[in-house]
């Protein structure tokens, strides 16, 4: 029997990537800007802060909400915004 030579690729999704990778499919966000609207001197939108507070509820961090974009950019999850 000869030895297989397939490579596998294997990442570390963890449950909140999962989540916000959902969060994205479903629109969400894009459902919450429709009804609640957004203000172009908003720094943030209240989607994103919803999609923030969700995750946040999951513990992924253990600090306050301002800090979010700091955190997403720290952690390089594309998936989160």
């Amino acid at each position: 029997m000869k030895p297989s030579t397939v490579k596998i690729q294997v990442k570390d999704l963890d449950h909140y990537e999962i989540i916000a990778g959902i969060i994205n499919e479903i629109e969400l966000v894009e459902k919450i800007n429709e009804l609640v609207g957004t203000h172009y001197r908003q720094k943030v939108t209240p989607s994103l802060a919803v999609k923030a507070m969700i995750i946040n509820g999951l513990g992924m961090f253990s600090a306050p909400l301002y800090l979010f974009a700091v955190l997403v950019r720290v952690h390089a999850a594309k998936a989160f915004v």
